[in-house]
C-alpha cells in the first residue's frame, strides 16, 4: 500500500511536470528534441505522445530497445566513461532531461565505495558542472529537473531526508538493509542539489519550484528556445 501511495503521488508529479515542460518549451512538431537520460521512452512517450522528432540517449541498452520497439523513437547508448556529449553545438531545439545531473557524480562504482563525505562532494561537483556545460552547448532550450536537496524525503530512497548526511558507509549500510523490506532498495551514487547549485550549473536559466504541502519538492533549470 505505502509503495502503490508513492508511485501515484510520483506519476502526479511528473504528469504535473510535463504539462509544464510542454507549456515552457513551446514545443512544436519540427523540433528536434534529446530525452537525455530517458531510459526506455515511456517518460517522454506519456508527456508527448504524438512527438516524434526525438532521440533517447542513455547508458543502459536494454532499455534503448525498448524505447525504440514501443515507440519508434532514434536511440544513442551513451559511453560513461566519457564526459564529452557526442553532438554538434546546437544540435537540438530542446534538451528534456528528468532526474539525471544528481546522479552525475562520477565513475560509478568509484564513487558508492567512496567513504568520505567531502570528497564525495567534491568530485560529484566537478561533474556535475560538466554535464551542465556540455548540455547547455548542445541545444537552444532545455528542461532540467532534479530532486530538491531539502525536500523531507529523500525521493531516491524514500527515507527521511537527515539520511543524506549521515558518514557514507553508515549511509550505504542503513540503505542496503533497510532496502531489504522498504519500498526503495537503492545506493547512494547521486549528490543532490541546491538552488544555488542550479542557478550556479545553468546560470542563463530560469528556476522553476515544484511545490508540495509547502516545501520544494524539485527544481527546473529553464532556457526558453532563442529560435536561432
Amino acid at each position: 500500500m505505502i509503495k502503490s501511495f508513492l508511485r501515484s503521488i510520483s506519476a502526479k508529479a511528473r504528469a504535473r511536470r510535463g504539462e509544464q515542460f510542454l507549456t515552457l518549451m513551446g514545443v512544436e512538431p519540427h523540433h528536434r528534441i534529446l530525452d537525455l537520460g530517458g531510459g526506455n521512452g515511456s517518460h517522454f512517450h506519456s508527456i508527448a505522445p504524438n512527438h516524434k522528432n526525438v532521440l533517447i540517449a542513455d547508458h543502459w541498452g536494454p532499455d534503448l530497445e525498448q524505447a525504440k520497439a514501443n515507440y519508434g523513437y532514434e536511440t544513442m547508448l551513451l559511453d560513461g566513461s566519457k564526459e564529452a556529449l557526442p553532438f554538434e553545438d546546437r544540435a537540438f531545439d530542446i534538451v528534456f532531461c528528468s532526474s539525471v545531473i544528481e546522479h552525475v557524480t562520477g565513475p560509478k562504482q568509484t564513487m558508492l565505495d567512496m567513504d568520505d563525505n567531502k570528497a564525495f562532494e567534491a568530485t560529484a561537483i566537478v561533474h556535475q558542472q560538466r554535464f551542465a556545460d556540455e548540455l547547455r552547448r548542445i541545444t537552444d532550450g532545455y528542461f532540467v529537473q532534479t530532486p530538491n536537496v531539502d525536500f523531507p524525503l529523500e525521493q531516491h530512497s524514500m527515507l527521511p531526508q537527515p539520511i543524506i548526511y549521515l558518514p557514507r558507509p553508515l549511509q550505504r549500510s542503513l540503505m542496503k538493509t533497510i532496502g531489504k523490506f522498504w519500498v526503495s532498495n537503492v545506493q547512494p551514487d547521486w549528490r543532490l542539489l541546491t538552488a544555488k547549485d542550479m542557478a550556479g550549473f545553468f546560470p542563463d536559466a530560469e528556476l522553476v519550484f515544484e511545490k508540495v504541502a509547502g516545501f520544494t519538492k524539485s527544481i527546473t533549470a529553464v532556457r526558453k528556445r532563442s529560435g536561432r
